[in-house]
């Protein structure tokens, strides 16, 4: 496993097999899960279906949230995996032919601020966690509120995630797959 990555790193990225020690890349299974250099050296080679190398800029701003991606980063998907959750796909899943910000904007359109929030003046930012499932649904489960902020608006941001309408799964190697996706949401009062 170990020379097959060295491999990789020397045929793609363009570094020597000497420096291919030193020069590690990002490293991601399946699209989510960061793993060592360790990690990725005890992985049984007859359970990869496929390795992507990504090294220009574009490709590599997608993964900058994840670590450092200035060697590159090196996506290892796995075989039987059911359903992996990616976050990032050969092509996104679009929202009413547009992308994240326009499922943002029809977000803000379906907000109720809470009464009772509106009464105790509480406002702030729910960023919210979400998978768009391969079947173009938001995944029920997956929704997650990563801020600390008050119950009444977390759950006003769960009851529009969970209406939302069907989005136009994203695709990877020629199949339908569920994607992340992290939201922020604002809610403020205007108070006189």
């Amino acid at each position: 496993m170990k020379q097959l990555i060295i491999l990789a790193l020397t045929l793609c990225l363009g570094i020597n097999a000497a420096k291919a020690e030193e020069q590690r890349p990002l490293c991601l299974i399946n699209g989510t899960k960061v793993v060592s250099w360790n990690e990725v050296q005890k992985i049984d080679s007859e359970m990869i279906e496929s390795i992507t190398v990504y090294k220009d800029a574009e490709s590599l701003s997608l993964f900058s949230h994840l670590g450092d991606t200035s060697n590159g980063v090196i996506e290892i998907m796995l075989k039987d995996e059911h359903n992996p959750i990616l976050l990032h796909a050969d092509t996104m899943p679009t929202f009413m032919n547009g992308d994240i910000s326009t499922f943002q904007s029809w977000v803000m359109q379906n907000m109720r601020y809470p009464a009772e929030a509106i009464e105790k003046c509480i406002q702030g930012m729910v960023i919210a966690q979400f998978v768009v499932g391969s079947d173009g649904y938001i995944v029920k489960d997956s929704i997650k509120i990563l801020s600390d902020t008050d119950p009444l608006l977390n759950n006003e941001v769960i009851r529009v995630l969970n209406i939302s309408p069907r989005w136009t799964p994203g695709q990877h190697a020629g199949k339908s797959v569920a994607l992340q996706f992290v939201i922020p949401v604002s809610f403020g009062l205007t108070i006189n």
